[in-house]
């Protein structure tokens, strides 16, 4: 059956306090430069079946990347095979949590 899709669409999760949480982020959880004022909020890759597609984005779950990591992620810049987009993600994810819930943004 083409274009069968098991998962219904939702409706995605928005939070601008995660999105916002990422000017106080105290650097990058990719590459872990201090802050300058380019870290932001990165969506999961869409390899991850968890990103969005031309104009959606996910879920609100996010990694705080600076741009040139984001860049790397979103494959604006090929610097990274798919599935190493896909560790460096979880990897800052799982920093950016850590940090969400150390600084009591996250309870």
């Amino acid at each position: 059956m083409s274009g069968f899709n098991p998962q219904p669409k939702e409706r995605p999760i928005r939070s601008a306090k995660l999105r916002e949480a990422a000017k106080d982020a105290p650097e990058c959880f990719s590459c872990h430069r201090p802050n300058d004022g380019t870290v932001v909020g990165c969506h999961p890759p869409n390899k991850l079946g968890k990103g969005g597609g031309m104009g959606y984005k996910g879920h609100d779950l996010v990694a705080y990347c600076c741009r040139e990591c984001h860049d790397q992620i979103d494959s604006r810049v090929p610097a990274l095979s798919s599935k190493s987009r896909d560790e460096v993600w979880l990897d800052a994810f799982y920093w950016s949590t850590v940090w969400l819930i150390q600084s009591g943004r996250l309870g």
